[in-house]
């Protein structure tokens, strides 16, 4: 048991590490970057290499077979270039996620609601 108290203290050490909370964040402003669709939403924000990254979806409605995703781009956040529009015909693209890959590439993730016979959706990964 002697091995058991050794792993134990750096291990508690380290989740008090972790469970230390931050200085409190301030909010500092709120700024429209986009309002180009009539529903925007499921908004997901990088920095990678010294650029800002925002990627939401774009659609009629919450919910409409038109959900396309925008990614925008920015070098200081005060002003956004929208450097991609991702569409499909055959469905409703939702849910962008933005990750920064093991080897150092910034990489999209989303969904797409397909429609079934009957009219309603069903979702998959792209």
């Amino acid at each position: 048991m002697r091995h058991s108290s050794y792993i134990g203290l750096p291990l508690l050490t380290l989740l008090l590490l972790c469970t230390t909370a931050p200085a409190d964040p301030q909010l500092i402003g709120v700024k429209k970057i986009s309002d180009t669709a009539p529903h925007s939403a499921f908004t997901d924000l990088a920095y990678f290499k010294d650029r800002w990254y925002c990627t939401f979806r774009e659609g009629a409605a919450h919910v409409s077979p038109d959900g396309s995703i925008c990614i925008l781009q920015s070098a200081g956040a005060e002003k956004w270039d929208r450097i991609a529009h991702l569409t499909r015909a055959d469905g409703d693209l939702r849910d962008p996620k933005l990750s920064i890959t093991p080897d150092d590439r910034l990489m999209l993730a989303a969904a797409i609601a397909l429609p079934k016979a009957g009219g309603a959706n069903t979702t998959s990964p792209t």
